[in-house]
């Protein structure tokens, strides 16, 4: 399924400039973004953690669960979105079952790269550790999978030793 099918030209559009922000950490949250076409940078603390690219959802644990937000999402480029509110997200889920799993996914993903970041061997972040003192460790994650695969590589490692 390709996310952008589910979404006609009619569908709510945002455009956000480069070097806008399209939403902060901490601040109240009641929509969720597809974005269509574009490149945004994702802050946690005020650390980069992340780039995604289009096609790609964010904010949308505001639609399944309203709340503070956890990142920063600034654009890296000019993006389209579209928007969904809560009512139109769950109308979406229902209508589209296809959709509500693609949700679910990358959901699953990020609780993932969550934990493989977890698992890294700093979790301080850049500006408090000494030049070299760390060099090995990823100063952000842009593909989830690449962390997720080191760790599965680690843990076949010590089952086969």
């Amino acid at each position: 399924m390709r996310i952008e099918d589910c979404f006609t030209e009619s569908s709510g559009r945002t455009v956000v400039k480069a070097g806008d922000t399209v939403f902060k950490e901490g601040q109240h949250g009641d929509l969720m973004y597809v974005l269509l076409r574009g490149v945004v940078d994702i802050f946690i603390s005020g650390q980069l953690v992340g780039t995604f690219e289009a096609v790609e959802i964010i904010g949308e644990m505001a639609v399944i669960d309203p709340g503070p937000r956890s990142a920063t999402v600034i654009a890296k480029t000019d993006c389209h979105f579209v928007t969904l509110n809560q009512k139109r997200f769950l109308l979406l889920t229902e209508h589209k079952p296809d959709f509500a799993i693609h949700v679910m996914k990358v959901l699953v993903e990020r609780i993932r790269w969550l934990n493989a970041a977890a698992e890294a061997p700093s979790t301080k972040c850049p500006s408090v550790v000494e030049p070299g003192a760390n060099d090995s460790a990823p100063e952000r994650f842009d593909n989830p999978d690449d962390e997720l695969a080191s760790a599965t590589q680690k843990q076949e490692g010590a089952l086969v030793s």
